[in-house]
């Protein structure tokens, strides 16, 4: 048994030497920290993070980028940090339209497959620390299954699902895939590996292509030879030698900064507080992410997407007659069936009256398709996960597990001749076979309108949606073949075609607005704006002595962090059913992409 204490590279929290900050109206470097990834949306909880860290407020930046006169260049810091694939794609494409203008650096301690796809398209010079490593690995699904611990805690599982691909029992009936799972599985990793293979190869067309990019980790000096990366040195010197090459005066941090010393406090309780009222013509950027529920905390926790205050977002929207068009981001795994609908709903009552286009991130799944199914147009990337077209209803008893214990639970119902169905939804009574077909039954019936309103928004006949539905799940390119989305690209992409929809012009002044959650949860809170500052304040000291105390242990262990992050999204958008719900609309398992 060997034990070692050091992965062999720097730390990638290390802070580089200090060098020269200056302001935006200097000829300066534009730095982008990237390190901890661009969340889709500001993190979760009442006090989470202000809101101008998120993917869609980089993006604004990007898109301003080329026209700034007195930017010199770019600096990416990069890192093992969650960077989905999709993403990694999108911010690369539009770092590579500013690298037409500025040259752009990159430097990481460490590149994993997403990041060495963003440093490939978008960097003009790809930096290592010489003690660093290329983890090009290669793209793999890992499913994990239940069954046998199910069994031996006596806990009896009872799933119905419509789409034969659909999956949703797996996880906690089998050991293993069922082929149609797997199958759906495979086509998709086909998809996203030949995407992601190509991003790569015609980036940097001297790389030792396929063998190359699947066959690490790479030491620094072996992804020298393979011609991953350009060369080794570490941040500083890649700083200096970035300063020195476009004669810029200094730095300027344009996203991300440092994590132990948070800013923007301020601007943003105020815009919570304000509940996200902007004035002037703009396009309104709505973001919605996670699994999605009827009310807040029906997740494992306040973040994802919740009915209620996403649609007041939405009428909101829908009043102000300075947005002139709106682009919904989505970023979703599914969850809740009905608040899938009235969210659809909600979508189409807005596209009446101004131009609604979807942009996908990491995944539009099941609820999440659902949703995004309700836009005049919608661009994902060719990584993007999309589909998952199906409806499951099912449950778990507890009562064998509890009377192994010594806890037996009686029923009695009001009619002493009526079926359990009376208690369905309990966890300590199993399904009977009437209730079962009376579930089924219901859960058809979701199944049949969720493909309406695919029709209904995409314009589709059913016929034409069936072959790609039953639960299958997609890349972008095959989706787009099977016109469940229009075109592949960004949220960049989705704000010109909202401008096209909308009419605005070329020389038109129309700005972009990013929607934060509305005013109605300070007021539910009871707090004024002055002591949701002091709170925050509190919460952003108290977090940065959490990360003091466990950074040395969760740097060691990032993959955990990631199966936390994807293994929460999957356990809440099959929450409803615990809370009551006859069915969700859920990708069918915790699908980690590597």
């Amino acid at each position: 048994l060997a034990l070692a204490a050091c992965d062999g590279r720097p730390r990638s929290q290390a802070s580089p030497p200090p060098a020269a900050r200056v302001e935006r109206s200097d000829r300066h470097i534009a730095v982008l920290d990237l390190r901890h990834g661009a969340p889709e949306q500001a993190g979760g909880g009442v006090f989470g993070g202000p809101p101008e860290s998120t993917l869609a407020h980089l993006v604004v930046a990007l898109r301003d980028m080329p026209q700034e006169d007195d930017l010199a260049g770019v600096f990416v810091r990069l890192g093992a940090g969650n960077t989905p694939l999709a993403q990694a794609e999108e911010i690369g494409d539009l770092l590579s339209a500013v690298r037409q203008q500025h040259k752009v650096v990159c430097h990481a301690d460490v590149y994993t497959n997403s990041t060495i796809l963003l440093a490939a398209r978008a960097c003009d010079e790809v930096w290592l620390s010489p003690a660093g490593n290329v983890n090009t690995i290669g793209l793999a699904g890992q499913l994990i299954f239940g069954r046998t611990l199910l069994e031996r805690l006596q806990v009896d599982v009872d799933f119905l699902q419509v789409g034969d691909f659909k999956g949703a029992s797996e996880p906690f009936t089998r050991d293993s895939a069922s082929p149609q799972a797997r199958q759906s599985l495979e086509q998709a990793l086909s998809g996203l590996r030949h995407s992601w293979l190509d991003g790569v190869s015609k980036a940097r067309p001297g790389n030792s292509g396929e063998l190359g990019l699947e066959d690490g980790p790479y030491t620094a000096e072996e992804a020298l030879q393979h011609k991953l990366i350009d060369t080794l040195g570490f941040e500083h010197e890649a700083r200096r030698h970035l300063l020195e090459m476009v004669g810029a005066e200094g730095f300027s941090d344009y996203f991300g900064g440092q994590p132990e010393h948070p800013s923007g406090l301020g601007e943003w309780v105020s815009t919570l507080a304000a509940g996200g009222r902007v004035a002037g013509p703009h396009i309104a950027v709505v973001l919605a992410s996670g699994a999605i529920a009827l009310e807040a905390g029906g997740g494992l926790g306040s973040g994802g997407i919740n009915a209620r205050d996403l649609a007041t977002e939405l009428a909101r929207v829908r009043e102000n007659g300075d947005a002139l068009a709106v682009v919904l981001r989505i970023d979703s795994p599914g969850g809740s069936a009905l608040a899938s609908d009235l969210l659809w709903h909600e979508l189409m009552r807005l596209r009446e009256v101004k131009p609604l286009v979807v942009s996908v991130g990491g995944m539009a799944a099941s609820g999440g398709y659902y949703l995004a199914c309700a836009g005049q147009k919608i661009v994902a990337e060719p990584t993007s996960i999309i589909g998952s077209i199906g409806v499951v209803s099912g449950k778990l008893s507890f009562a064998r597990s509890l009377k192994e214990v010594g806890i037996s639970v009686e029923t009695v119902p009001a009619n002493p001749n009526a079926s359990p169905r009376a208690l369905y939804a309990s966890p300590f009574v199993a399904w009977d076979e009437a209730t079962r077909q009376r579930m089924h039954h219901t859960a058809e019936r979701i199944y049949d309108l969720f493909l309406e309103r695919i029709g209904s928004g995409r314009n589709m006949r059913r016929a034409d949606i069936e072959p790609f539905a039953a639960g299958r799940i997609m890349g972008g390119r095959r989706a787009k073949e099977a016109h469940l989305i229009d075109e592949l690209g960004g949220l960049d992409r989705a704000l010109v075609l909202a401008r096209q929809l909308a009419k605005i012009g070329p020389d038109d002044d129309v700005a972009v607005r990013i929607m934060h959650p509305p005013s109605a949860l300070l007021s539910l809170l009871g707090l004024s704006a002055e002591q949701a500052a002091a709170q925050a304040q509190q919460r952003a000291q108290l977090q940065r002595q959490l990360r003091r105390a466990w950074r040395p242990m969760l740097s060691q262990a990032p993959h955990f962090q990631r199966l936390s992050h994807h293994g929460e999204r999957f356990i809440s958008s099959f929450l409803p059913l615990v809370a009551g719900e006859s069915s969700v609309a859920a990708l069918p398992y915790a699908l980690i992409i590597e």
